[in-house]
């Protein structure tokens, strides 16, 4: 079961990766993610796309490693949320007005 609606199985396998879509953040969503970064985490997978009822231009940004840098709990619009849920990842910060989402897997 594919958690994302895309339109074959070509866009499913690429392991290319879309660094535009960094651009498109929110310059809040941009922070986490270079604060991330220089903290050694690393970009595993870059989405735009729908997401069950989440808009079709929802990005997406999944890491390699947890997060790693400070969790952030009072940033405007945009919420950390432990999910827990193995089925899905660890945790994420959601930009609730952007539809912009960046999470982390558990532990290898």
């Amino acid at each position: 079961m594919w958690l994302f609606k895309k339109k074959n199985t070509k866009d499913i396998l690429s392991k290319e990766l879309d660094y535009s879509l960094i651009n498109e953040l929110s310059n809040t969503m941009k922070e986490i993610l270079d604060n991330e970064l220089k903290c050694g985490n690393k970009i595993k997978e870059i989405y735009k796309g729908r997401f069950t009822n989440i808009p079709d231009d929802s990005i997406f940004i999944f890491l390699e490693y947890p997060f790693k840098a400070e969790i952030k709990n009072d940033l405007e619009s945009v919420v950390y949320r432990n999910i827990n849920d193995r089925h899905y990842w660890k945790a994420e910060y959601n930009d609730t007005v952007n539809n912009q989402t960046i999470v982390c897997p558990f532990e290898k």
